[in-house]
């Protein structure tokens, strides 16, 4: 098992320099795609075995940009991809940021008053409304949410 933390600067990871570049999910696939490449040339002997990918969170983004590129440089490579696991993965940042509110009460991040006043002035995050109907519009005392 090889755990990559990625992109560079995160989780334990570190960056040799000031500033810590700036990545997007087809640079931060890229990299991981040249690791997982490199990992393979290094130990040759490890080249025919089944490779699965996984992650959690922002790998539900992750995952399967690095799995696409695998397969699109297939013919470059020797990697024998499997599958891929994401657990608890991030599918839509509109969704699943909204969702915070719900897990922040159920965490304990939001206590039970705040949570009382969100449901009794019908106050739900701008986007939310496209995923959950309000029963009724949410009072002006929202205002202090949004």
């Amino acid at each position: 098992m090889v755990y990559v933390e990625s992109p560079a600067g995160v989780g334990y990871s570190f960056v040799d320099s000031e500033e810590i570049p700036e990545y997007t999910d087809e640079t931060s696939a890229e990299d991981n795609y040249l690791a997982v490449k490199a990992f393979l040339t290094k130990f040759a002997d490890l080249k025919d075995n089944d490779v699965y990918i996984s992650g959690e969170s922002y790998a539900g983004v992750y995952v399967p940009f690095l799995a696409h590129k695998i397969l699109v440089e297939k013919k470059d490579t020797q990697i024998n991809l499997k599958g891929i696991l994401v657990g608890n993965g991030v599918t839509d940042l509109k969704y699943d940021s909204n969702a915070l509110w719900a897990m922040g009460f159920w965490h304990n991040i939001v206590d039970k008053d705040l949570e009382d006043n969100l449901v009794a002035h019908h106050c739900f995050p701008k986007e939310l409304s496209v995923y959950i109907a309000p029963t009724k519009e949410p009072s002006p005392a929202c205002s202090v949410f949004y």
